[in-house]
Order: structure tokens, then C-alpha cells, then sequence
């Protein structure tokens, strides 16, 4: 599913207000420079990018798009249940090449075990053997 439309941060916003004055002639180009922090030759591009094309000028193309390596998700789902039902105590080199020869999926280790191992974004932090968490 692809989402069309503008995604603009704050930044991106202010700087278009800022480049627009300067087009509209009610700021000059060095002022801006240093609101932006941005060198005399870069607020030149961008004043130029904001002139031809507005705000979607200073945005970048690829903001909003998905990457182009991305896997299929229903080839991830596939993937998932073979490791669950099908080879389920192999590891993550065996299991690739096993998809390879038996299944005719081509993918890296470390793919899979991206996809093999949840988030452990939300762990908590493990102590050393033997110390004790609580502070006499």
C-alpha cells in the first residue's frame, strides 16, 4: 500500500518561509543564511528549489516512498510460518540455505534473522553475575 501526499517536517516549513521572503524580496539571501546555518552557495540552491517548485521543491523525492529492497510482506509471512511449522529448530545460516534448495527463496542470513528475532527495543538492561540490584 503506497501513500501519496507531501510529508513536511516543522524544519522544512520554516525554511520555506524563509526562502519564500527571500523570493518575495522582504528578506535578503545573507539573512536567511544565518537563520538557517546553512552556507551563502546552499541557501542559493535552495532559494532556486523553493522558486520552481514550492514547498514539494525543498522536500525529498524519496521521503514517503518505501524502500526499494524492501521484501514483500507476504513473503516475510510465508517465511515466518516455514520457521515456525516446517524448520523450526535449524539456525539462521542452515535455515537460508535450506530455503534456498528446498523452498527456492533466495535470502540473506541476516534477513532472516532480522525477521526471525522480535524488537528488543523494550528489554530490560542485564546485570552482572553476582551483583545484586538493591544497595545495602
Amino acid at each position: 500500500m503506497e501513500h501519496k501526499g507531501l510529508y513536511v517536517s516543522q524544519r522544512d516549513i520554516r525554511r520555506y518561509e524563509l526562502l519564500q521572503k527571500v523570493v518575495n524580496e522582504k528578506l535578503t539571501l545573507r539573512e536567511v543564511t544565518e537563520a538557517l546555518g546553512v552556507s551563502y552557495r546552499q541557501a542559493l540552491r535552495l532559494k532556486a528549489k523553493v522558486a520552481a517548485g514550492g514547498l514539494p521543491g525543498l522536500v525529498h523525492g524519496n521521503r514517503g516512498r518505501a524502500p526499494v529492497n524492501q521484501s514483500d510482506a507476504s513473503l516475510r509471512t510465508r517465511v515466518l510460518a516455514l520457521s515456525k511449522e516446517r524448520y523450526f529448530d535449524f539456525n539462521d545460516s542452515h535455515f537460508a540455505e535450506l530455503l534456498a534448495a528446498e523452498e527456492g527463496i533466495g535470502l540473506s542470513r541476516e534477513t532472516i534473522r532480522t525477521w526471525r528475532r522480535p524488537s528488543r527495543s523494550g528489554d530490560t538492561a542485564r546485570t552482572q553475575p553476582g551483583s545484586s540490584s538493591a544497595m545495602p
